[in-house]
C-alpha cells in the first residue's frame, strides 16, 4: 500500500497505526523464510517504539504554555503523557500488544526528552537511565528520538545525541538490558547474611552504588556491603 494511501485511511478511521505495524510484522513473517530479507526481526520493539512515537507528546496539551519571550514551552510533559498515553492503550488494546510492549511504550513516553537534554550525559546517568527504561532499552530510546526529530522536519546531521548516547551505552554493554547486579543474593548469604527482607535492602543499597560507578567489581561490592554488617 503507498504511504498517500495508508494515511488517507488513517484519517478516514478504516486503518490504525497499530494494524499497519502488525500487518507489515506479518508479511515479513510470511516471506521472510524465503526470501531472507530480514536477519533479525524484533516484533515487540517494533510495536512498541511506534506505539511510543505515537504517544509521546499527548502530555503536551496540559503542559503547554508561551513564555514571556513568546517562545511555547511544555516543561514536563513527557511524564505528564504517561497516564494519557495508558489510557490510550488500554482503549486500543495496546496494553495486550505483546509481553512488556505497554511497560516499554510507557517506559520510552517518560525519558524520550532524556537524549535531547542531556547532550553530554556521564557514564553514571546512562546507567541510570537503562535501569529506569527497562524492560524498553537505550537502543529504543535513541531509535525513537530520532524518529521525534524527523518529525518535526529537522535534519539528523545536527542531532548527534542519539549516535553518542548508543555509543556509550554500547561500551557500557547496555545498549539492549539494564546493568546488571554484580552481587547477589547468594552471594550475601555466602558472607553470613541471614535471609530475609535486610538483604534486599542492602542489595538496592550496593547496586545504587554500582550504578553510579563506585562499585564495578564483585570483591568491591562484598566490600560495600559488609559496611552494613557493622
Amino acid at each position: 500500500m503507498p504511504a498517500t494511501e495508508l494515511v488517507a485511511n488513517y484519517r478516514a478511521k478504516r486503518l490504525s497505526p497499530v494494524e499497519a505495524v502488525r500487518a507489515a510484522l506479518d508479511r515479513i513473517a510470511a516471506l521472510n523464510g524465503r526470501l531472507n530479507a530480514f536477519c533479525l526481526v524484533d516484533e515487540e520493539a517494533a510495536l512498541a517504539i511506534m506505539l511510543a512515537a505515537l504517544c509521546h507528546d499527548f502530555g503536551k496539551p496540559a503542559t503547554t504554555q508561551t513564555a514571556e519571550d513568546g517562545k511555547i514551552i511544555s516543561y514536563g510533559h513527557e511524564e505528564a503523557g504517561v497516564m494519557p498515553a495508558k489510557n490510550f492503550l488500554r482503549a486500543i488494546n495496546g496494553a495486550n500488544a505483546g509481553n512488556g510492549a505497554a511497560e516499554k511504550v510507557l517506559r520510552l513516553i517518560k525519558d524520550h526528552g532524556f537524549i535531547r537534554q542531556h547532550k553530554d550525559a556521564s557514564d553514571a546517568a546512562i546507567r541510570r537511565l537503562a535501569a529506569r527504561l527497562f524492560p524498553a532499552t537505550i537502543q529504543e530510546l535513541a531509535i525513537l528520538a530520532e524518529a521525534d526529530r524527523r518529525g518535526t522536519g529537522q535534519s539528523l546531521d545536527d542531532f548527534p545525541e542519539a549516535e553518542y548516547f548508543l555509543k556509550k551505552a554500547k561500551d557500557l554493554n547496555i545498549e539492549k538490558e539494564k546493568p546488571k547486579p554484580i552481587i547477589l543474593g547468594r552471594d550475601l548469604i555466602e558472607m553470613g547474611f541471614k535471609p530475609g527482607v535486610e538483604i534486599g535492602k542492602i542489595l538496592k543499597e550496593v547496586y545504587e552504588l554500582q550504578l553510579d560507578g563506585k562499585v564495578s567489581t564483585l570483591e568491591e561490592a562484598k566490600e560495600k556491603a559488609r559496611e552494613f554488617l557493622i
